[in-house]
């Protein structure tokens, strides 16, 4: 979703792109250090990226931030997605529960 506040409506896709990719980046860069735990599950941050991030430079993060793809991945298990967006379209996210229980779904589905 572009903020439009921020980003001209004319904008190449590959700023929009290096936008969402630094954004994230950054975000899990700082919830490695608040809260590894946290941004294992709310991220799906794995290795090599965490390792890489806590270590790399800002001049690095945005180097891979310009990579022609999207970093981040939208991680909605299939078993949970539909309640997940079904909450979304009527207005009622429970934040936290929601999380919970798409990373118990997301569990479930990878060991199952």
């Amino acid at each position: 979703m572009r903020d439009d506040a921020q980003t001209p409506a004319d904008a190449p896709l590959a700023e929009e792109i290096f936008r969402v990719n630094l954004a994230y980046l950054l975000l899990a860069r700082r919830l490695l250090v608040e809260d590894e735990p946290h941004a294992a599950i709310a991220l799906g941050l794995r290795e090599p990226l965490a390792s890489w991030l806590r270590q790399a430079s800002a001049g690095a993060i945005a180097t891979l931030a310009r990579s022609p793809v999207v970093l981040h991945e939208l991680r909605l298990p299939q078993k949970a997605a539909a309640s997940v967006l079904a909450a979304c379209d009527e207005g009622r996210w429970l934040g936290p529960a929601h999380v919970a229980l798409a990373a118990v779904e997301g569990s479930r589905e990878r060991s199952g």
